[in-house]
């Protein structure tokens, strides 16, 4: 009795499975790059609200109105969801108590303490002044019931001071007794679980739905614009100081429209990223530093929507949007623009395959200047960690220049890819601008060989020469070198043949003396 198995070549096929779909990474700079609507995922919602938590690297999404609400409350929910940008995989969970359905709540990631505090919110007709916390390790929503804190309202602004260890928050619409819109500013401890109002000297009007985020290199938040009511919306921008208690007014020479929409601050490029809001699909950042509002311009956006959720992916270097006016969609989005000739690297980035994967090709989109060139080297690495950037060929002085769709190098093995780009300037001076690159890849078929002969009832005499042959299929099948062995007590046991001998489905073998084999 023989079988034939394959030789250990280091790659990990022991877990494959049936052979999947070709799939695509898309590594897009200054480019809105749709994930769609993940099966099982959120329903059709605007005004949901969410974060972005380290502890378990995923963003926590509460709340919302459904596609069809009505103002009684019955189709705005409680839902509790994660989202994982690595896998593109939405989960819901299911806590055994959470705060009551509503929308529009704020909520703020308290990395200190490792929770997502959230207030307020609109539930149906009048608002909420409750508390609550959210521990995502342990899938436990807390009612936290201060004694002390801001009435009840909804679409407020609301962000964490890593600084100073409070979460911020300012203005909303005020259903407690209030006169609607409102200017009022709000810190809140978890550790002592206390609301304190700030009463600052100087602060923005009153309005709702500002955008605001806390830029962690200058130890401020910035607000931009909201709703004054009446039919106004501003378009001013503010910065606040917890440490002094104060609001500052900026002024800068360009800025966005008149709009409410979410905010979130790019930690890798030290800028706030805003998008959208009052129904527009333009993408813009400002720098603390420089006091300064950019237009990126991206080909390609989320379509016009507002109440989205939008926060930042520090794992990635991203920005995460869902939803909005009733939208289930999912977009990812990197203000990175390559503009200048140079070299240029980016992140690592893992597949995360369950088997050893096979590369397909590389191509980008590019607006390339006569005279310029855009070229690639990849790497791939089974650790993330290590890096060797090659062309085609597999050495270091080719490049990769077909953006229609170039083969990678077929010996490339691992999970992580990372880039570099090379953008060659014309002679006139003018340079590409890099739009996006995308990769294409598979997880590999488990390798199988089927024994042709003998395979069965033959009988093999002692210090005979004969051909044993196999056929072979999956990939790697004609480089993956296979054992051949043979046992003479039904398989309880077996002896060696050949081990490491190429697959090439033919190998001559002469029986041990003293052995029959059948």
């Amino acid at each position: 009795r023989l079988h034939v198995t394959y030789y250990d070549v280091g790659n990990d096929l022991q877990h494959a499975q049936l052979l999947l779909p070709e799939w695509e990474y898309d590594l897009s700079d200054n480019e809105w790059t749709v994930r769609g609507q993940a099966r099982d995922g959120p329903s059709d919602r605007s005004a949901p609200s969410m974060v972005y938590d380290s502890s378990v690297k995923q963003m926590v999404m509460f709340g919302g109105i459904d596609t069809s609400y009505t103002l009684d409350g019955s189709y705005y929910n409680n839902e509790t969801w994660l989202y994982d940008p690595a896998t593109l995989v939405w989960q819901r969970q299911f806590p055994t108590s959470a705060p009551p359905r509503c929308s529009r709540p704020g909520m703020a990631y308290d990395s200190f303490n490792g929770v997502t505090v959230l207030f307020g919110g609109m539930l149906g007709t009048t608002g909420s002044d409750e508390t609550w916390t959210y521990d995502a390790r342990a899938n436990i929503w807390t009612n936290k019931a201060p004694s002390t804190k801001p009435s009840a309202r909804t679409t407020v602004s609301m962000v964490y001071d890593s600084a100073n260890g409070v979460s911020v928050l300012f203005g909303g619409f005020d259903t407690g007794g209030g006169t609607g819109e409102n200017n009022e500013t709000w810190t809140y401890n978890v550790a002592t679980n206390t609301w304190t109002q700030k009463s600052p000297s100087t602060k923005p009007p009153e309005r709702q739905s500002s955008a605001m985020a806390y830029d962690s290199a200058t130890g401020v938040s910035v607000l931009f614009g909201g709703y004054a009511g009446s039919s106004v919306h501003l378009q001013d921008t503010w910065l606040y100081n917890v440490a002094t208690n104060t609001w500052t007014q900026k002024s800068p020479s360009t800025k966005p429209s008149a709009r409410s929409t979410p905010m979130a601050y790019d930690t890798v490029n030290g800028v706030m990223v805003l998008f959208g809001g009052a129904y527009t699909t333009d993408t813009w950042t400002y720098s603390v530093d420089d006091n300064t509002w950019t237009p990126k311009g991206p080909l390609s956006s989320p379509s016009s929507r507002a109440s989205q959720a939008m926060v930042y992916d520090p794992e990635r270097g991203t920005i995460v949007l869902f939803g909005g006016s009733n939208q289930p969609d999912t977009w990812h989005y990197r203000p990175i623009d390559y503009e200048t000739a140079g070299s240029y690297t980016s992140q690592p980035y893992g597949v995360h395959a369950d088997r050893a994967v096979k590369w397909g090709k590389l191509h980008w989109n590019a607006q390339v200047p006569a005279g310029a060139a855009v070229e690639f080297q990849v790497a791939i690495s089974s650790t993330g960690t290590s890096w060797s950037y090659v062309g085609p060929d597999g050495t270091s002085s080719t490049f990769y220049n077909d953006q229609t769709g170039g083969e990678l190098y077929s010996s490339y093995a691992g999970d992580w890819v990372r880039y570099k780009a090379l953008l060659r300037a014309a002679p006139s001076g003018d340079t590409p601008k890099l739009q996006d690159v995308t990769f294409s890849w598979r997880e590999m078929v488990l390798p199988t060989v089927h024994l042709t002969w003998p395979n069965g009832g033959e009988n093999l005499m002692h210090s005979e020469k004969y051909a044993v042959t196999w056929t072979a299929s999956g990939d790697m099948k004609n480089s993956t070198p296979v054992n051949l062995e043979y046992s003479l007590n039904g398989g309880s046991s077996w002896s060696n043949i050949a081990t490491g001998i190429a697959n090439d489905g033919h190998h001559l073998w002469t029986v041990p003396p003293n052995e029959n084999v059948e």
